[in-house]
C-alpha cells in the first residue's frame, strides 16, 4: 500500500512538467504563411493573426477558425472575403478595423 501511495506522488508531482510540455509543443505548430499566421490542428485550422498592409484580405478556403483578436487594430484593413466555407469567427476578430470595414460571405 505504501509503494502505490508513493508511485501516486511522483505521477502526481509530474502532471505540471507534461502539461508545461503540452503547451509547448502547441505553441510551437503556429505556421506564418504570406500574411497570415496559422495554428494548424487535426481536423481544423485556426487563423491567429495577420502582419499585411491591409485594404482588402481574402481568407483562404482551408480556415475553419479565425482566432481572438487575429485582426485586432488593423485600421488599414477595408474588407474580408471568403473562398469557401465561412469560418466560425472568435472573439473581437476584427476589433478596431477601419470605420466601413465590409466582410463578404461567398454564394
Amino acid at each position: 500500500m505504501l509503494e502505490a501511495s508513493r508511485l501516486q506522488s511522483r505521477w502526481v508531482a509530474r502532471v505540471p512538467v507534461l502539461l508545461w510540455l503540452l503547451a509547448l509543443s502547441t505553441m510551437a505548430q503556429a505556421e506564418q504563411a504570406g500574411d497570415f499566421t496559422y495554428h494548424p490542428e487535426v481536423g481544423q485550422v485556426t487563423l491567429t493573426g495577420y502582419t499585411g498592409t491591409g485594404g482588402a484580405v481574402t481568407i483562404p478556403a482551408s480556415v475553419t477558425i479565425i482566432g481572438n483578436n487575429a485582426f485586432e487594430s488593423c485600421t488599414s484593413l477595408r474588407s474580408a472575403s471568403f473562398t469557401g466555407n465561412a469560418p466560425l469567427l472568435s472573439s473581437y476578430v476584427f476589433d478596431y478595423a477601419a470605420s466601413g470595414f465590409n466582410v463578404y460571405y461567398p454564394k
